[in-house]
């Protein structure tokens, strides 16, 4: 398709008095006609002809106007007897001069010329037309013109014509100021006299600002005599006696239609002379003023105080009331200024006058006032008085005259001032929520000797349901005042009340929502904690914004990040070991959080000893349980706490260890206690531990119990809010719940939603509500407001601190993590392919939960080949040589054994773990330990006893799951992740095994990747979204299900660099 012709506008100013518009086609092919003679004006060729209705305004996007058509001569450069188009590079050859060609052009009137151009400057440029710079020229000068009218900044004056019209009437624009001239100056410096007006042989091209005066007085006069032509200038009362016998006809030839001024040409001369005299007094008077009004405040306010102490005003008094001062104000600075009492005083004064630098200043002050009497009608009566200097308004009509009246008074040129906070003045009602709950006692006083230990809770200073104080509080900007304030303002019913010594407009609209809401909810009382987080944070139920949320009393340490505003606890005296400084601080939160009764979750990284702060939470808490116990209070119940059957042992040791006090039962096992013997257990323990999957089978024993605290090891083990599991754990009864887990987040932010819903029931609101509020925006959308706000909702009772962060924890050595790309043998490479075709050969028939079903399945069996061949063909064919994968770790392991290191080795796949641990046995004649999921208890606290203990095999094979979790295996210092588990959370998690407190050696993480397959390109995407690791963390493998059948070629498919050259 062929681009459109390029278009341009071209702009100047006739010597017959008219603006003229013609049109360039810079893409029309011209060529030197043969008649052509030197010193004959030619047709310009690409001169685009009015035919139609394609002339100017028309095509530039100004309809309406009268097709009036002339023809012009203009000067352009010409090059080789031809013009040069508008943009076009000259020829190399031939000299570039000015040289007139004749083009056809629309006549614009004077009277329109104003409007026309800045019409056209206001129309978006079409594809392929441009204005030239003559245009923009004239349009600045248009929008001058037009200001100047519109101010009034028009003089009447005089013109001397031919003989026939000796004298003709004229409307002059008056550009005296500096900012006009400013302007005026920069556009003449930019126009060109060949191109803003047309050729006259034999005469010489006027001079820029001569054409710029000349379009100016006549656009300007055409305008106002058209805007005058059905008014009558002439006094009716009859002429000023003395005054000149060409007044009368003067006064008729400014208005109506072009006449000429009769009378004499005597009389005529000597009157234009004097008003030409008139005109130039006024243009070249030194110092202009215009009218300045300043509206004040009342000087003083009577102020008093409410009930709760906010600073109230009243009503002003009618006898003190807002002031409007009148002034006259020199344009050439700003800051002088008259006061029209001292004008009216000075009315008969010439020195006076003279040190003003005007004739006359009440007349011209008398002007001024009657402009704003007929701006400002209401006004009129006051300004009209004799010798008016200042007018008294109410505060109603004070707001009315800064509100409405001043911005028209600007517009016309006049000066305004207002009161510093007008511009400010709009201050939205806002809500404030001040919460506080009981303070904690002090940690010295001993809850037998205080009897108030556990205030409204039977664990805790305060009771989950209905808990802390809130009063709720009106915010104007950065006032605060009571309900009871608000409703004394509504009741005054000004549109300007004074708050704490600020004027304010208030919304009335808002104001009466806010009293509604006051009327129906109460403005003070008691309320749930999780109630006061959710209205303070996600403003749910609130009608207006809540501007300000402040937390008082413990709540206001409840809200410091990471435990801050917690006071530190020593080490329980009875405690074996030291806490660390941050374990303290973990502590201290823990047992705040327990006396307001509201869930914890200690998120601290892997290796940070979430183990030993929750042992010596129990060890602090000990001796209040059995105080209680002996004074025969209220009977205490046992703690409870549920993990994974990997880590029961690990328990029960570390119990024995710290807390040789605390007594341990263990629920597992076909030998558990059960009805009456477990309930008399729980009231002879301090501490009961069992499995998640016991929590499910015994839910009804565990239900019978009102536990001290239930604690949740590994908590993410309830990530899945509708599995039995979770559902059965939530039905557990404590007001006392804590939640341990290094990965609150392992999939999808519903997880975090399930623990939160376990520890603090309806803080999150509905699954629903939470998914719509924050899990889609956040997941789907990288909503960062979103973000923040669940972070603020739920960092008060999330505790988590990371490895890295050298504040916490200074002595632990260096981890470093590698990526160890291996090449497929070409019986893996064969084996991969033939994998891939299949998947290819089915997906295209496949839909819904097959077509998911085939990809899973596809992807689990690209891992095993990957991983080793046998693992796919599921035999029992030999292991070396096979894989690359394979022999990359026999390299790496006779190098670790050499230095006498221990490794731990991650799979995902249990019978590639028994095959490999059978495997590296026989390579390096040396014992290798395997931990599976059916790995008895006793076996495994035996493996991770020697293997701690130094006596034990040094390479320990685990499965990803088993093994990932709740185990201290510090001896290592080297991890390989043989395969790649697709949840980054999850690999830590096993890394962590080894990397922590307890480390003293430079850890080693490698993860081997198959380059040029799957897992190559899944690593890339991983590591591109780890950046939303800290909000989300991983994402499964389902999202691969979603791709489309390009996309999963793509990702399955085999690279050349993929298999090892053999």
């Amino acid at each position: 398709m062929r681009e459109p012709p390029m278009l341009v506008l071209h702009t100047l100013w006739s010597s017959r008095d008219y603006l003229a518009l013609w049109v360039e086609d810079t893409e029309q092919r011209a060529s030197v006609p043969e008649t052509w003679q030197p010193g004959v004006v030619h047709n310009h060729p690409r001169a685009l002809p009015l035919k139609g209705l394609k002339f100017p305004t028309r095509l530039f996007g100004a309809k309406g106007y009268k097709f009036n058509a002339d023809q012009l001569v203009v000067e352009v450069p010409t090059a080789e007897g031809m013009p040069v188009a508008k943009g076009a590079v000259a020829p190399d050859s031939g000299e570039v001069r000015l040289m007139p060609w004749r083009v056809p052009v629309q006549v614009i009137r004077p009277e329109e010329a104003l409007g026309t151009l800045l019409a056209l400057a206001s129309f978006p440029s079409k594809t392929g037309h441009e204005r030239g710079a003559a245009f923009w020229s004239f349009a600045q000068l248009a929008s001058l013109g037009t200001e100047s009218i519109a101010r009034g900044d028009v003089l009447p004056t005089v013109r001397i014509g031919d003989d026939d019209e000796p004298l003709r009437g004229e409307w002059r624009p008056f550009l005296g100021t500096d900012d006009v001239q400013n302007r005026l100056n920069a556009v003449l410096d930019r126009m060109s006299p060949s191109a803003c007006t047309d050729f006259i042989p034999g005469l010489p091209l006027p001079a820029t600002k001569s054409i710029a005066e000349k379009f100016l007085n006549t656009c300007v006069h055409g305008t106002c005599r058209q805007a005058l032509t059905r008014h009558e200038l002439l006094p009716r009362a009859g002429l000023v006696r003395g005054s000149h016998p060409a007044f009368p006809g003067w006064l008729t030839a400014l208005a109506g239609a072009s006449r000429p001024m009769p009378g004499s040409l005597p009389d005529t001369v000597t009157f234009e002379a004097q008003i030409e005299g008139w005109y130039r007094l006024a243009e070249n008077r030194g110092r202009l003023f215009r009218t300045c009004l300043e509206i004040d405040p009342p000087r003083e306010t009577m102020a008093v105080e409410d009930d709760e102490g906010y600073d109230v005003a009243r009503e002003v008094a009618k006898e003190n009331p807002w002031q409007l001062t009148i002034y006259l104000q020199a344009d050439d600075d700003p800051d002088y200024k008259v006061s029209a009492e001292r004008i009216w005083t000075n009315r008969r004064n010439a020195a006076f006058a003279k040190d003003m630098g005007i004739e006359a200043p009440p007349a011209v002050l008398r002007s001024g006032l009657d402009r704003i009497a007929e701006a400002c009608p209401e006004l009129a009566p006051a300004l009209r008085k004799p010798r008016v200097a200042t007018i008294a308004l109410s505060t109603r009509n004070a707001h009315r005259f800064m509100k409405d009246s001043a911005p028209r008074l600007v517009e016309l040129g006049m000066t305004v001032v207002l009161p510093p906070w007008w511009a400010q003045r709009h201050e939205t009602v806002g809500l404030a929520l001040v919460a506080s709950g009981e303070d904690e006692q002090s940690e010295q006083e001993t809850p037998a000797a205080s009897g108030a230990f556990m205030g409204k809770g039977p664990t805790g200073i305060l009771d989950r349901e209905a808990l802390c104080r809130f009063q709720w509080q009106v915010a104007l900007g950065d006032q605060r005042i009571s309900p009871k304030e608000l409703y004394r303002l509504a009741q005054m019913k000004q549109p300007l009340v004074q708050v704490g010594g600020k004027w304010v407009e208030i919304d009335a609209d808002q104001m009466q929502t806010a009293l509604r809401y006051f009327n129906k909810k109460g403005d003070e009382g008691d309320i749930g904690i999780s109630e006061v987080m959710r209205q303070g944070l996600l403003e749910e139920k609130v009608p207006l914004p809540l501007v300000d949320f402040n937390l008082e009393g413990a709540l206001a340490r409840l809200a410091a990040e990471n435990g801050s505003g917690m006071d530190e606890m020593d080490t329980p005296e009875l405690f074996e070991g030291e806490l660390r400084p941050y374990q303290k601080r973990g502590l201290s939160w823990l047992r705040f959080l327990g006396r307001l009764s509201m869930g914890a979750c200690l998120a601290d990284d892997m290796g940070l000893g979430k183990t030993v702060q929750l042992l010596a939470l129990l060890e602090n808490t000990h001796d209040d349980t059995w105080a209680r116990v002996e004074a025969d209070e209220k009977f205490v119940p046992a703690s409870l706490l549920v993990c994974p059957m990997s880590v029961v042992g690990n328990w029960r040791r570390e119990a024995e260890k710290f807390t040789p006090r605390v007594k341990v039962l263990v629920h597992h096992g076909s030998e558990r206690l059960a009805g009456d013997d477990f309930l008399k257990a729980t009231r002879e323990h301090d501490l009961i531990i069992t499995t998640y999957g016991l929590a499910l089978r015994d839910k009804d024993l565990l239900g019978q119990v009102d536990w001290r605290r239930i604690v949740l090891d590994e908590a993410q083990n309830i990530k899945n809010p509708s599995a039995r599991q979770t559902q059965a754990i939530r039905t557990l009864k404590s007001n006392d719940r804590l939640a341990l887990t290094g990965t609150p987040v392992e999939n999808h932010l519903t997880e975090l939603w399930s623990i939160m819903h376990f520890l603090n029931p309806g803080l999150l609101g509905s699954q629903r509500d939470y998914k719509n509020r924050f899990a889609t925006p956040i997941e789907r959308h990288g909503d960062k407001e979103a973000s923040a706000l669940l972070r603020r909702l739920t960092g008060p009772f999330i505790l988590r601190r990371l490895k890295t962060d050298k504040s916490i924890i200074k002595e632990l050595p260096e981890k470093m993590e590698l990526r160890i790309f291996c090449n497929l043998t070409r019986e893996q490479a064969t084996l991969y392919q033939a994998v891939v075709d299949d998947m290819m050969r089915q997906i295209k028939d496949a839909a819904g939960i097959a077509r998911k079903g085939l990809i899973l399945t596809t992807l689990m069996k690209l891992k095993q080949v990957c991983n080793h061949p046998r693992l796919l063909l599921k035999d029992k064919s030999k292991m070396p040589k096979r894989s690359g994968k394979l022999a990359r770790l026999e390299e790496l392991l006779e190098v670790i054994l050499e230095q006498n290191e221990r490794t731990l080795i991650f799979t995902q796949f249990s019978s590639w773990g028994d095959a490999l641990s059978i495997h590296l046995r026989r390579k390096f004649d040396e014992d290798v330990y395997f931990m599976h999921g059916g790995t008895s208890q006793k076996a495994r606290d035996r493996m991770v006893q020697e293997f701690q203990g130094g006596n034990g095999p040094r390479i320990f094979v685990l499965s990803l799951k088993a093994g990932g979790v709740g185990l201290n295996l510090t001896a290592a210092n080297h991890i390989i992740h043989y395969d790649r588990w697709w949840n980054p959370a999850v690999e830590d998690q096993a890394s962590d095994r080894a990397y922590r407190i307890g480390q003293s050696k430079t850890v080693q993480v490698r993860k081997f990747v198959c380059a040029g397959t799957l897992e190559e390109r899944i690593d890339k995407m991983i590591e591109q979204k780890k950046a939303l690791a800290d909000a989300i963390i991983g994402t499964g493998e389902g999202w691969l299900t979603e791709l489309n059948t390009d996309q999963l070629a793509e990702l399955f498919t085999l690279s050349q660099d993929a298999m090892v050259q053999e």
